[in-house]
């Protein structure tokens, strides 16, 4: 079985969603699906037809709040679990998401489920054209505010087929982040830097208080300034550079990914400033940087909130309601910081010698002697011991 096959991603691109043929897939990717394939399961029941609108570009870049690792483990449970997925990429553009909203409504045959993101606050109208619609619709990574929710109403009310959103605790996950880089300090007092994203993304403002809650919460501690990016190492660099110039007495810097940690953290090298950096989403360069004494942590999982969602819709479709185990809005706290004292171990699992996750093991369609979703990082890392 060739790689194109096994993935079951159709990829789209540009202003019109016309099917493109699908890339080759990453190693991660062909490793975790070909194991998989090896493993016999029970047929399923339903074979449910997933479109994700996904806010991001299928090149592997870094400059927006979803990464192609993200798309990759969409796709890896979706193969596993018996979905057809269907990628349609907006690259950075809401516009452009709200145009594949309305062509999937307009669809003869839609499809069953439809999984988007509400980047740049665009959840209130992607939910809007998809109203007229048999599609179900479910929100992850970043989820439609309250003050939205004023006019859009919660899951399954206003849009009774808006059944379900799920997104990471990015506040909790940052608190323990700040905790690991305080760690780091040896017991310094902390004057601290925030680098967030843009203000038009809500995930950027709950990482940030992530680490305003985490300053209040220690006797001594503050927060000098905290300013927006746009998510890019280059801005990271830039707004770092200004405020190491601005505080001299600063001891640590966090930013809202790993791109603008790296750009921050070379920013500290041509000031020769004594600071810890930490930043988010596990990127490769950043666990080598972590490995070589540069940054100092880094919180990661984001990348796996899709698949986790598709477990929940593939239960739905087979007569599983998710809702009657967690509710219908879910804030997932399972973001885990990773260090120079635990990359190994987080490397076996996601590194480059990574070991295949079988989504299946999460699915009580799959597994009906499931009490309870189980979406926490330990059970992924004890594979690795």
């Amino acid at each position: 079985m060739t790689t194109r096959r096994l993935a079951q991603a159709q990829v789209h691109n540009g202003a019109n969603p016309v099917a493109a043929p699908a890339p080759m897939l990453s190693r991660r990717l062909f490793i975790a699906t070909a194991a998989a394939a090896t493993v016999p399961t029970s047929a399923a029941p339903r074979v449910p037809r997933v479109v994700f609108l996904d806010p991001g570009s299928p090149a592997p870049q870094a400059s927006g709040p979803m990464s192609r690792a993200a798309v990759d483990f969409m796709t890896i449970a979706a193969t596993q679990l018996g979905i057809k997925l269907e990628v349609l990429h907006a690259n950075h553009d809401h516009l452009l998401m709200i145009r594949h909203a309305q062509a999937v409504a307009a669809r003869a045959e839609p499809p069953d489920y439809v999984v988007l993101v509400n980047d740049k606050m665009a959840a209130p109208a992607m939910l809007n054209a998809l109203a007229p619609s048999p599609v179900q619709v479910f929100v992850i990574h970043s989820d439609v505010t309250d003050e939205q929710r004023r006019d859009t109403g919660n899951e399954r009310e206003r849009y009774p087929r808006w059944i379900g959103s799920a997104a990471p605790d990015n506040t909790r996950g940052v608190f323990r982040l700040a905790h690991a880089l305080h760690a780091a300090l040896g017991g310094r007092q902390i004057r601290a830097l925030g680098i967030t994203g843009p203000p038009s993304t809500p995930v950027s403002n709950e990482r940030a208080q992530g680490l305003k809650d985490y300053v209040a919460s220690v006797p001594g501690a503050r927060l000098e300034q905290l300013v927006y990016s746009d998510w890019s190492e280059a801005d990271g660099q830039r707004k770092a550079w200004v405020l190491l110039s601005r505080y001299p007495e600063a001891n640590l810097v966090w930013a809202a990914n790993d791109e603008m940690a790296m750009g921050a953290l070379q920013a500290a090298v041509e000031h020769g400033a004594q600071v810890v950096v930490g930043g988010m989403g596990g990127w490769t360069r950043a666990l080598r940087s972590i490995a070589d004494g540069g940054l100092s942590a880094t919180l990661t999982g984001h990348h796996l909130i899709g698949a986790w969602a598709l477990v929940m819709l593939y239960d739905h479709a087979n007569g599983i309601d998710f809702a009657s185990d967690g509710g219908v809005r879910r804030k997932l706290d399972y973001l885990h910081v990773v260090t120079r004292a635990n990359l190994r171990e987080y490397e076996n699992t996601f590194g480059e010698h990574e070991r295949p996750i079988d989504f299946r093991r999460y699915s009580k369609a799959h597994r009906p002697q499931l009490a309870h979703y189980d979406f926490s990082f330990a059970p992924l890392l004890a594979r690795s011991n």
